[in-house]
């Protein structure tokens, strides 16, 4: 029997806020439906006001499936879950094995070749409403796909040749370093640093500039930074991070990826997606402090037609323009911090970068 704690891994909770936990990520951010009616063994996506909302047909869109439901002195509790054997109503025409997509209004429906897999049937279906059948949600990585994963808690030197487990490449330019430092917490093990102090100064890490193409699979990103000195007129400089083609500094062609500057939404995180040199800057609604750990995080739906993005696990906004993912508009892991004035030096800590793909390959 799974512990309770085994099944709190695999589902978010939803209560006037939704608590998401994939893995061992655990989300939590202000949220409330949209009116609609909520029912078990629905499939539930969040859309473009922030709002839970049954799915539509086929939609790419989807976070889970309701499991449980409970109404306590006037509010509503929801169960959702992204990975687990629950029960919903199923159509006449489904058997056991077969692949589930959902439906309008949230429902659940054979699925066809191409189309969105959020759960595999484990019964056949009745076509009856009052009944419930059993199946196997797989949101997050339906059956078929694999995963690519890479995570880099930066335990050692972070160069192509010592990296800790990855192969990244050092950023450089002018002066300034790539160092790793002292961890100054105990839930914070392993950090770099990337220092830049004249004018075109350029520091960071990349993975390649092409080596990945979105809309292949559901995607995520997250990283963990630290700001010591904020960026001010008298020493300006521009931080990003997350997936982009473009390491001298410059802003990127293609990709996705938080960036941060005092001089760039009032100093506020944004969020950015760039295709074909066409960027929708996004502010985050969050105005960033030095001296303060950040969890970014984003995800990238499986067909690459929205990204959702978090600041320290809340939900912040959804993007559906400038997605790149045409042949031609491919993107790679990449951060990096570069000086545009002043002399004086600015770093950046990273503690931790990881990031994963589900494909079908």
């Amino acid at each position: 029997m799974k512990t309770a704690y085994q099944k709190l891994l695999r589902t978010l909770a939803v209560f006037a806020f939704i608590s998401v936990v994939f893995s061992q990520n655990s989300i939590k951010y202000p949220i409330i439906d949209d009116g609609s009616a909520i029912t078990l063994g629905m499939a539930v996506e969040i859309n473009a006001a922030g709002q839970i909302n049954p799915c539509e047909d086929n939609d790419p869109n989807v976070i889970g499936i309701v499991t449980a439901i409970e109404t306590s002195t006037g509010t509503d509790y929801y169960l959702v879950s992204s990975s687990d054997v629950a029960i919903a109503s199923l159509p006449a025409d489904v058997l056991a094995s077969d692949d589930l997509t959902t439906a309008a209004g949230g429902g659940l429906r054979l699925a066809g070749a191409g189309e969105t897999i959020v759960a595999t049937a484990l019964e056949d279906g009745d076509g009856n409403p009052a009944t419930l059948e059993r199946i196997m949600i797989a949101v997050d990585f339906p059956r078929g796909t694999s995963m690519m994963k890479v995570y880099d808690d930066f335990l050692t030197a972070s160069n192509v040749a010592n990296t800790n487990t990855e192969s990244w490449v050092d950023i450089t330019a002018g002066g300034g370093a790539t160092t790793v430092v002292p961890t100054n917490a105990a839930n914070h093990p392993g950090i770099i640093s990337w220092s830049a102090s004249a004018i075109g100064d350029r520091r960071g890490l990349y993975q390649g500039v092409s080596g990945i193409r979105l809309g292949g699979g559901t995607f995520r990103w997250t990283a963990i930074v630290f700001l010591p000195t904020l960026s001010a007129a008298g020493n300006r400089y521009v931080f990003r991070i997350g997936l982009g083609d473009n390491i001298a500094g410059a802003e990127h062609t293609d990709g996705v990826y938080f960036e941060y500057s005092d001089n760039l939404s009032a100093g506020d995180w944004r969020g950015v997606t760039a295709n074909n040199n066409v960027r929708t800057y996004t502010d985050l609604g969050l105005a960033v402090a030095a001296n303060t750990w950040y969890k970014l995080q984003f995800d990238v739906n499986s067909n690459g037609s929205s990204v959702r993005f978090y600041i320290d696990g809340v939900y912040r906004a959804t993007v559906n323009a400038n997605i790149p993912t045409a042949a031609g508009r491919e993107c790679g892991a990449n951060g990096y911090i570069v000086k545009s004035t002043g002399g004086g030096a600015r770093i950046v800590y990273i503690d931790l970068i990881d990031f994963t793909y589900g494909i079908s390959r």
